[in-house]
């Protein structure tokens, strides 16, 4: 038991209304405490929570005698927060055997339970560090968190993600189990979120040596953890540091790439063996919540964790967060869940050994970071959108919301669900096992007011496609369609044009042999009346490449969306920094009929600074004008004075061209005459130009004919 006196700080409405939440840490984190209390002191906010702050300093009371005289006498108190690591508040333990010998398992859950036969009466969470601002800098991301504006699907973003088949000294039949148990965790929530699988079966290894590795499921998980995501849950094998045998995610490989913008934090929820261990390791959920912008909070087992008490522990935590997503109502917290999910263990057996096993039981469950956090997930409405049962090949199906007055909308095409069959052979027998995988997407963005879509007949051999439509506004609302199913027509399309492409940077059309600096994006307009293909379906992909086709990369539907009507879309690339000088980008795509389009355009690739290029005089030779023109690379609308003198080939000064601009293309005209306006003879000329911006002076000079 902690033997220290406490000290109780009451938040001012404590007078007025019962505690809801209660923190307790030490004086020197404090500081930390205090911004969390502030997060949640406006009762205008629908997150608002009553709290009190509890220092811990001489003896005189434990904190289970204070938490049983709080829970008595508050009986809205649902939440505990402990601030400080295993030497700051050592969590109560529970003496246990469990083949190593005698040891001690903690578990803040002990805090608040009557006994350690008993479920805990709070919803508990840590913040597991001693150091002062490393408190300090988590309670700013959770108020950024909570307080983010941040627009974004990711609110309703689900990422699944399991262990491969493959285990030494396992059998298949239990490997697979990982990815079964996730497959019943997407057949509850797909139809209500954005829900991505990403599953160790689905991924090919490579070897180095002895070590078996997916380096293709490390990326697409940091990927998509990267755009943000509500949740990200892992079913499989783990260590304080690792996400399977494999090394999935590794802690030390990876920490550092995974840094999710704008707030967009994800609850990482892994009842892999010893993710949710803070105490005397330097495990990688600490580092994921106190060093980095990968997570808000981590829900993770101590100590190891059975895959059956683990399966029902998630199928109670997804169910629930199910009916919250079905009924619309209020909030729901991560430590509702979690404190739910706790007694479902707990009562699921007779003997309530679900909960209270030694050596894997729920107890061993806890939360890292802030147990009241709301949890961002939109409520299903239907009414928001209409869609219709059926979709044309080739016509325009419109989506319009029921309301324009929308913050931010976002829309998701879906192909249809594959059901994935796997078939093993071991020994003499032969195994087989399927689940489900996320579709793949057609198309997805966000857009304002109405839009509409065009499906392709690449999809011709489908029997319907789905879509997924997500709005914010007063509320965050997601919609789902269900199948709609494609038709075709007999009507003969004669159109055998592919698309037009339009090339921009920087809010210009650029033309061949146009500036862009490394790293700008360029934009890609691509119009056609039967739309653009974005189902990348059989090889119709839009995809772009500089100078090698070999070296193409597809286009990302996500990072293109439509403008004005379905038959413009405007897609973003990258200038790759690793190109210098004179490139040529190459864009091929197809209408939704199938017409291919391959466009290219000449770019010069610079440095990101002020730099005059192409400087030259047009036509040459001449007889009646010519035009000194050259652009300007990163003109930050400063005044760009040009001074371009003409020569004899003596050197005799014959005329002075003068011009003042802000634009990046610099145009002067010039008629062939002398200073006297007497019209030169034929022949050969030099010239040279002084170019000021801003404080920068930048020369060169050149030759120029008359011929008349």
């Amino acid at each position: 038991m902690i033997s220290k006196k406490i000290i109780i700080f009451f938040n001012v409405f404590n007078f007025l209304l019962s505690t809801d939440y209660i923190i307790i840490t030490t004086n020197d984190l404090k500081d930390s405490a205090t911004n969390i209390i502030d997060i949640y002191s406006d009762p205008s906010k629908t997150y608002f929570l009553n709290m009190e702050l509890a220092l811990i300093d001489t003896m005189s009371m434990s904190i289970n005698d204070y938490l049983d005289y709080k829970i008595s006498e508050n009986s809205s108190l649902k939440y505990l927060l402990i601030i400080g690591d295993e030497n700051d508040i050592p969590s109560p333990t529970k003496a246990v055997n469990c083949g190593n010998g005698q040891d001690e398992y903690p578990s803040d859950d002990f805090f608040s339970s009557t006994d350690q036969s008993s479920p805990p009466r709070l919803a508990t969470g840590r913040i597991p560090t001693s150091i002062p601002s490393k408190a300090i800098e988590y309670s700013l991301k959770l108020k950024d968190y909570i307080e983010s504006t941040s627009n974004g699907a990711w609110r309703s973003k689900i990422l699944l993600i399991s262990d491969d088949e493959i285990k030494n000294n396992s059998s298949l039949q239990s490997e697979i189990q990982h990815t079964i148990y996730s497959d019943s965790i997407y057949q509850k929530i797909s139809d209500i979120s954005f829900t991505k699988t990403l599953y160790g079966p689905m991924y090919e290894a490579e070897y180095s040596g002895s070590e078996r590795r997916l380096p293709t499921l490390t990326d697409d998980i940091i990927n998509y953890l990267n755009s943000g995501a509500a949740i990200i849950n892992y079913i499989g094998h783990g260590d304080p540091e690792t996400w399977a045998a494999e090394h999935i995610i590794d802690k030390d490989r990876d920490i550092n790439i995974i840094d999710i913008p704008d707030s967009k934090l994800p609850i990482w929820i892994a009842g892999t063996c010893y993710f949710g261990r803070y105490d005397n390791v330097d495990s990688m959920s600490e580092s994921l919540l106190l060093e980095t912008n990968g997570a808000i909070a981590i829900l993770g087992a101590t100590r190891s964790i059975s895959k059956a008490i683990n399966k029902k522990f998630l199928d109670n935590f997804y169910g629930d967060i199910r009916e919250y997503i079905l009924d619309g109502q209020g909030l729901i917290r991560l430590g509702d869940l979690f404190l739910n999910s706790k007694n479902h263990l707990y009562d699921s057996h007779s003997s309530n050994f679900h909960y209270t096993s030694n050596c894997d039981g729920g107890y061993l469950y806890d939360i890292l970071g802030d147990p009241a956090i709301p949890m961002p997930l939109a409520k299903l409405d239907n009414s928001i959108i209409e869609y219709s049962n059926n979709v044309n090949l080739l016509e325009s199906y419109p989506l319009e919301p029921a309301s324009l007055n929308n913050d931010y909308q976002f829309l998701q095409i879906l192909n249809e669900e594959p059901k994935i069959e796997l078939n093993y052979t071991d020994g003499d027998n032969e195994l087989n096992y399927s689940f489900y995988y996320s579709p793949k997407i057609i198309y997805q963005n966000n857009f304002e007011g109405n839009t509409c879509y065009i499906p392709p007949i690449d999809l011709v051999s489908n029997e319907y496609i789905e879509i997924k439509f997500y709005q914010e506004q007063l509320d965050n609302n997601i919609s789902f369609s269900g199948p709609i199913y494609i038709q075709t027509s007999n009507d003969f399309i004669n159109d055998e044009s592919g698309p037009r492409i339009d090339f921009y940077s920087n809010e210009s059309e650029i033309t061949s042999n146009s500036i862009v600096s490394k790293n700008d994006t360029i934009s890609i307009v691509i119009s056609d009346s039967l739309g653009v293909n974005t189902s990348e379906n059989i090889g119709h992909a839009t995809r772009y490449w500089f100078n090698n086709e070999s070296n193409y990369i597809n286009v990302n539907p996500e990072d293109c969306t439509y403008i004005e009507s379905c038959n413009n879309l405007l897609c973003k690339i990258g200038a790759p920094i690793d190109f210098n000088g004179q490139n040529t980008l190459y864009i091929e795509t197809w209408d939704n009929a199938n017409n291919k389009t391959v466009d290219s355009l000449k770019i010069n690739i610079m440095e990101k600074s002020s730099e005059v290029y192409n400087l030259f005089n047009f036509p040459n030779p001449f007889s009646e004008r010519t035009f000194f023109t050259f652009q300007l690379q990163n003109n930050e609308n400063y005044s760009v004075k040009t001074k371009i003198k003409i020569y004899s080939q003596d050197g005799t000064l014959l005329m002075e061209l003068a011009d003042e601009s802000n634009q990046n293309f610099i145009s002067i005209e010039w008629d062939g005459s002398d200073s006297n306006s007497n019209l030169l003879p034929n022949g050969t000329y030099f010239y040279t130009a002084e170019i000021k911006i801003d404080e920068e002076s930048i020369n060169t000079a050149g030759k120029l004919s008359i011929i008349r």
